[in-house]
């Protein structure tokens, strides 16, 4: 039979095996989060561009048929209408107003969308996947430790606060971290106004 001190190793062992398999799994849900916060604001963007090019559609097309009314009198339209029954009287062709106009509504321009924030760690642009949505701001994040801002074995920058903590984690801690201990050490930079809008 084990002693106490035995049971109590053991136990502090079996603990610690558990809840290291509770932080990793942590640790891939968040960064199954970021992946999919990413990938939303990506098809929300691109819903945009196409609720854009459809509204850009349906204005060229009203405004084509609006300009556009061909005549489509038919053959019948211009029969003769005897207005008397004296052959002497005057035979007049008048066609029948029954052309057809397509009716336009006017173009409303749309109502201006609700500003949507984006997502706590949302990446601004692909061209810019350091520049993240971070605590209300835009914000460039970089290793806190060592600087770097680009995995120099692939030539690319992190993917946003996943990429740099995958960085921060594997570089300097030893896989024991989390995505927030990687956000609160890491190098921030707020950018303006103008540099967001460019």
């Amino acid at each position: 039979m084990a002693n106490p001190f035995e049971r109590f190793t053991q136990g502090v062992a079996r603990l610690t095996a558990q809840a290291a398999e509770l932080r990793n799994e942590r640790s891939q849900n968040e960064q199954q989060i970021l992946r999919l916060q990413v990938r939303q604001g990506e098809l929300d963007g691109l819903l945009a561009d196409i609720e854009g090019q459809t509204l850009t559609l349906a204005h060229s097309y009203t405004e084509a048929i609006s300009h556009a009314t061909p005549d489509r009198t038919t053959p019948e339209d211009t029969k003769p209408i005897i207005v008397s029954d004296d052959e002497d009287a005057t035979i007049t062709l008048t066609p029948r107003s029954n052309q057809i106009r397509p009716i336009s509504p006017p173009y409303h321009a749309p109502a201006p969308q609700p500003v949507l924030q984006p997502l706590q760690h949302h990446i601004i642009h692909a061209k810019y996947p350091t520049v993240v949505y971070l605590d209300g701001v835009w914000t460039e994040i970089w290793c806190g430790t060592c600087g770097a801002n680009s995995d120099r074995q692939r030539r690319t920058f992190f993917s946003g606060a996943s990429g740099l903590f995958r960085h921060w984690n594997k570089m300097h801690m030893d896989g024991k971290s989390t995505l927030n201990a990687s956000l609160a050490s890491c190098g921030r930079r707020i950018l303006d106004d103008e540099e967001v809008l460019v």
